[in-house]
């Protein structure tokens, strides 16, 4: 089983670190091979659930300003990875995943997915793009 220590282990390993604070990272992953366009991507300690530690992968897409709440909620029925979430002043691409029974590598694909689609996402509603 894994748990948020080996999943911390395997990111620091794997993917370079640009801060790391109690109970989360900052990683900065390519998100275009031709200009070498990069994302900051948080992975975050997502609680426990009975005998389950989880994990929560985030990146800004807007400031909350920018986007209607109707709006957000039409496209979380459209999204193929994750939902979008109000956090303060932005909004975020999340997701959410089970530790249990899994190995760490288990965070490479939703980590790469939420970046490259927060990376879409971003411009595709407003016309800004944080990064």
């Amino acid at each position: 089983m894994a748990s948020w220590n080996d999943l911390l282990a395997h990111l620091k390993n794997r993917y370079p670190i640009r801060s790391e604070g109690e109970g989360y990272v900052l990683i900065e992953l390519g998100v275009g091979d031709e200009d070498g366009r990069t994302r900051t991507v948080e992975v975050a300690q997502g609680g426990r659930i009975g005998d389950s530690d989880w994990a929560e992968i985030s990146t800004i897409v807007c400031l909350a300003s920018e986007l209607d709440p109707a709006e957000a909620l039409r496209r979380n029925d459209r999204l193929p990875v994750g939902f979008l979430a109000s956090d303060g002043d932005v909004v975020r691409l999340k997701y959410r995943l089970p530790l249990l029974g899994a190995q760490p590598s288990v965070i490479d694909v939703p980590l790469e997915a939420v970046a490259v689609c927060g990376d879409e996402l971003g411009p595709e509603l407003t016309d800004k793009d944080l990064r």
